[in-house]
């Protein structure tokens, strides 16, 4: 039996979240594989799970996220504002 080691990268993003009720910041963590960057999909799955809601993708710069007519949710639009590596984070190892 081959033994398969996972590792991940933790980044952080602060996004601005536009609801009917207002503007608010938030944190958002997103475990990457090791020597990746985040990408589109990445903050989609990531939104998605933390936030409830799929969302679609309105404009790349900046880039903001905005939830389906469909969905009824109260969040209006999600704004990536800045995203960095956690460099103090101790990467995950499955075996």
């Amino acid at each position: 039996m081959k033994e398969t080691v996972i590792t991940k990268d933790r980044y952080v993003s602060t996004i601005e979240v536009t609801s009917v009720e207002g503007r608010n910041l938030r944190e958002l963590e997103i475990l990457i594989d090791t020597g990746r960057v985040p990408d589109i999909g990445d903050f989609k799955q990531a939104i998605c799970s933390f936030l409830g809601f799929e969302p679609e993708l309105r404009s790349i710069q900046p880039l903001e996220f905005a939830a389906r007519l469909i969905d009824p949710t109260p969040i209006r639009q999600v704004r990536i504002m800045r995203t960095f590596r956690d460099n103090t984070y101790a990467p995950v190892t499955k075996v």
